[in-house]
């Protein structure tokens, strides 16, 4: 970028670069000119299913819970039977839909594996 790309058209102020999820921009400082596009991360791209195993879990560990929980739309006490059950709890989803799984399972600290290798 060189330094008029940096100046206002409208009224010669300072622009400034802002990112928020997929939309980003440039926004005057002075007025209320801006300029917006989408950037769109390349997860969102990735057609690859993926199958979300959860390997372990403790059904007396409320965090374990309330994940299977929130990812099931489970009340509580059916999340821990969930958990209890023999043939293991799996999801499968996109890349979109696999990464905040990721995120809750390791935040809540469920031992789990994604298949294929998610490199998200």
């Amino acid at each position: 970028m060189n330094i008029s790309d940096s100046i206002c058209p409208d009224c010669g102020g300072l622009l400034e670069v802002r990112r928020q999820g997929a939309s980003q921009g440039m926004f005057c400082t002075l007025c209320s000119w801006a300029l917006l596009t989408t950037c769109l991360p390349d997860f969102l791209n990735d057609a690859t299913s993926y199958r979300v195993t959860v390997i372990s879990g403790d059904v007396d560990n409320n965090a374990h819970v309330q994940a299977v929980a929130s990812l099931t739309g489970l009340a509580l006490p059916q999340a821990r039977a969930l958990l209890r059950a023999p043939a293991g709890l799996e999801f499968t989803g996109l890349a979109y839909e696999v990464a905040p799984m990721q995120e809750t399972l390791a935040g809540a600290g469920l031992e789990f594996r994604i298949e294929p290798p998610f490199p998200w």
